[in-house]
């Protein structure tokens, strides 16, 4: 069956589209949906939060400069669309959350970040007491503690310019990838419930 050009030009349109729809980054959710339950209030960090130049991720990238330790107090004084202000107390300094792109939703970062009181530490080891103090990712800590040292593996993270990507639907896995940084992906493995090998 031959095509007039009128139908080719229809189909061509109708594949275009398609390209489009399938090639176009998804975004997560408006961040403002979340304005009410955090703008204006104090919370306590649930994890130990990466940032350089008064920036972090909602990836929370563990090769960030500097962190905030699990525990301290942070007022939301302002959330926009795609960040959220923390306003941090007794430092005299804001830390703006980049949220863009945050998934599985802005919901679900900011609840494994903020909550109404810092976490029990009660019950630890010392490997895992180093490794939150330190920020850091060490072999025979708990998985509890990996999440308070580093925070949460991200959900899915697809790095610019790459095919590949960090995905992490289950974070009760015994496999975790964070990111060191935008590009630099990091294995985390567990047995048992404690980490057992880091691989950069």
């Amino acid at each position: 069956m031959r095509l007039n050009s009128l139908h080719k030009t229809a189909l061509r349109h109708a594949m275009l589209v398609i390209f489009v729809a399938l090639t176009l980054p998804t975004f997560a959710e408006d961040c403002n949906s979340v304005n009410a339950k955090y703008q204006g209030k104090t919370f306590a960090l649930q994890h130990n939060l990466r940032f350089e130049d008064n920036e972090a991720r909602w990836v929370n990238f563990t090769g960030a400069a500097d962190f905030l330790d699990v525990g301290t107090k942070v007022t939301v004084t302002q959330v926009k669309s795609d960040e959220v202000s923390l306003a941090v107390e007794g430092r005299g300094m804001t830390i703006t959350l980049d949220l863009g792109k945050a998934t599985p939703s802005c919901a679900e970062i900011l609840e494994h970040l903020l909550g109404p009181a810092a976490p029990s530490l009660k019950g630890l080891s010392a490997t895992d007491l180093k490794g939150i103090k330190e920020g850091k990712m060490v072999v025979g800590m708990t998985r509890r503690a990996l999440f308070i040292a580093v925070g949460y593996p991200p959900y899915s993270y697809k790095p610019p310019f790459r095919g590949d990507a960090a995905v992490n639907h289950d974070p009760q896995a015994d496999e975790l990838v964070y990111m060191k940084g935008t590009w630099d992906f990091v294995t985390v493995k567990l047995q048992a419930g404690k980490v057992i090998a880091i691989e950069d």
